[in-house]
């Protein structure tokens, strides 16, 4: 035990110290801590292209790097339909001055949710809580072949992700209107 703690609290909390002195998207530190500290994972992720050859000394911080770069890439905003773009006035309803803070949470919800897709493309994806679609519809447009289910118990936010999935096109999304406690059906990954 340090000056900060032991165990994976004290890891956090030198990771996030060293975040805040290099000015590292904390995405990237947290895949790092990730694979850092569950190593039994990256076997489980070796078929992922991303994480390619695993066995490279330091592939701790290259998976971590290939994870953010796929996060990167899958929020390209600029390559985004405006309809998918939380930022843009089209893109979910977002006030303008969130719009920045929720890109960098759909960052992060990619670098965590991606290898996954990526392993199993055909995946059947819930967002609980799904409100207008932002943590899962630009995922549904990466990952065409995967199924989305957006479940959720507000009328006018489902409304709000209906017109977002007709806007950018997207075939892969289903809308359930309704409460979390009660979807009963299968799903790989839930948001």
């Amino acid at each position: 035990a340090g000056a900060m703690g032991g165990g994976m609290r004290g890891r956090r909390l030198a990771a996030l110290k060293s975040a805040n002195e290099s000015r590292e998207p904390k995405f990237v530190i947290a895949a790092r801590e990730l694979v850092l500290a569950a190593p039994s994972l990256r076997p489980r992720y070796s078929r992922n292209p991303l994480c390619e050859p695993c066995d490279d000394a330091g592939a701790e911080f290259s998976v971590a790097a290939r994870w953010a770069a796929d996060a990167r890439a899958l929020c390209d905003w600029d390559a985004m339909p405006p309809a998918l773009d939380v930022a843009h006035p089209e893109g979910g309803a977002v006030p303008a001055d969130r719009g920045e803070r929720k890109r960098q949470q759909l960052l992060n919800v990619a670098l965590f949710v991606a290898p996954a897709l990526r392993l199993n493309p055909r995946a059947k994806v819930v967002d609980f809580g799904a409100g207008g679609g932002h943590q899962s519809l630009f995922l549904a447009r990466a990952f065409p072949e995967a199924t989305f289910c957006l479940v959720d118990l507000k009328r006018r936010s489902l409304d709000v992700a209906s017109r977002r999935v007709q806007q950018a096109g997207l075939k892969n999304v289903r809308i359930v209107h309704g409460r979390i406690e009660d979807f009963r059906e299968d799903f790989d990954v839930g948001v």
